[in-house]
């Protein structure tokens, strides 16, 4: 916990990555081939925004990465569902694109950058029938649109790597 160079959530107290180093006499100088051992394994921690509950993340090198969805991802949106998926699983690794909970107004025509080229955009707002129309923009094009009512929660999924929808 004390190496800079591990991953630590101070919040969660998450961190659980380690090096072992193997020496034959006490007073040997060098680590020899299979000597340094570098293990790491995933913990669950909880959205900056609580009320989607948990998921699952993995130290690598002192960066957080998304290692799956747990049963204690939970959606506030009741119609919503986020199935356990295991990205590490897999065999993948994803840097955590975002994770906060801070309130974000979009206006009718505005636009909410993302990471990775992503833009979340405020087609069309009905604020009578308190529904609205947002697409998902990659790079500049259009890659979903979709009618959202007050209170539900969007999610997109696509496949990455060997994970089909994932959220």
């Amino acid at each position: 916990m004390s190496f800079s160079g591990f991953y630590y959530d101070i919040e969660d107290d998450v961190g659980d990555e380690s090096f072992t180093i193997n020496l034959d006499r006490y007073d040997d100088r060098t680590i020899d081939r299979n000597d340094l051992i570098y293990t790491t394994t995933p913990d669950e921690v909880s959205f900056s925004y609580s009320n989607f509950g948990k998921y699952e993340v993995i130290g690598f090198m002192a960066e957080k990465y998304f290692a799956g969805y747990t049963g204690n991802t939970l959606p506030p949106d009741p119609s919503t569902s986020i199935d356990e998926k295991s990205a590490l699983g897999q065999g993948q690794l994803h840097k955590v694109l975002i994770d906060d909970d801070t309130r974000r107004t979009i206006s009718l025509g505005g636009a909410f950058s993302l990471q990775e080229g992503y833009v979340l955009k405020a087609e069309d707002i009905d604020p009578g029938a308190r529904t609205m129309l947002i697409s998902l923009l990659k790079d500049g094009g259009t890659i979903d649109t979709t009618p959202l009512s007050a209170g539900q929660t969007y999610v997109y999924t696509k496949r990455v790597g060997a994970i089909s929808d994932l959220p």
